[in-house]
């Protein structure tokens, strides 16, 4: 792995994949995606809820563009990251309204 001081939206190679924050990035394994909701731009920062909603339309819009049909999440923003679970659950529900995507909530 290289480490480069600049910008990397900027500096990275053209042909590089990004996801920008508000984004979802993803990897195949198997025969699952896996996804990463990129909420905010620094990891020290906590996701406002509208950068979380946006991110959440974005997973909606790519799990509907590789056909998912089930969704299997932790309790999103809930941690670290400080977002109160009645808000997650009502963005979620918004969010994914009127989709035939199938979405479970797991926590310990």
């Amino acid at each position: 792995m290289n480490e480069i001081q600049g910008d990397l939206f900027d500096n990275s190679d053209k042909n590089d994949a990004l996801a920008h924050f508000g984004q979802v990035a993803y990897l195949l394994r198997g025969n699952r995606y896996i996804f990463y909701l990129i909420t905010k731009s620094n990891v020290n920062d906590k996701p406002t809820e509208e950068d979380f909603e946006k991110s959440l339309i974005d997973l909606r819009n790519l799990c509907e563009k590789l056909n998912v049909q089930g969704l299997s999440v932790p309790r999103l923003g809930t941690g670290l990251d400080c977002l109160k679970l009645e808000f997650v659950k009502d963005a979620i529900n918004r969010v994914f309204t009127g989709c035939n995507i199938r979405i479970t909530m797991y926590y310990l």
